[in-house]
């Protein structure tokens, strides 16, 4: 089975763009929700990861949809490996553990870290904007 994952950080948000892209994909069930996704402590997440079996497939709209740090994101998919689920990202190609690269193993650390990075400098840059127009 084809599940998507769609994931926005406050209410006032809209989940459309992501499970239009979903849908696309071939999602027959998307889990939504609404919270932050600094940690993977996240009750339609945890459902997900639940009811996934062997031979099924999770796509998410990108990255920072599933996960904001590398070693969640490592964690993750060591989980659903474990469980025989391969993860997908629609925007970020190299996120696709549907079979066993090595190669496509280390873009996902490599480029989980570029993503993590980045996030981090987002928040530097947010910070300092803040601190300067206040």
């Amino acid at each position: 089975m084809i599940y998507g994952y769609a994931r926005v950080s406050s209410y006032v948000q809209n989940l459309d763009r992501q499970k239009s892209s979903l849908k696309k994909e071939g999602c027959t069930k998307i889990f939504e929700e609404k919270i932050s996704g600094t940690t993977l402590d996240r009750p339609k997440l945890k459902r997900l990861i639940s009811i996934v079996e062997k031979g099924d497939v999770i796509i998410v709209h990108s990255l920072d949809r599933i996960c904001r740090s590398t070693v969640d994101l490592l964690q993750l998919v060591y989980e659903l490996r474990k469980k025989g689920v391969a993860l997908r990202s629609v925007n970020n190609s190299w996120l696709d553990t549907t079979d066993d690269n090595p190669f496509s193993e280390f873009l996902l650390t490599v480029m989980s870290g570029l993503s993590q990075y980045e996030r981090k400098m987002i928040n530097i840059r947010q910070t300092k904007s803040f601190l300067l127009h206040s």
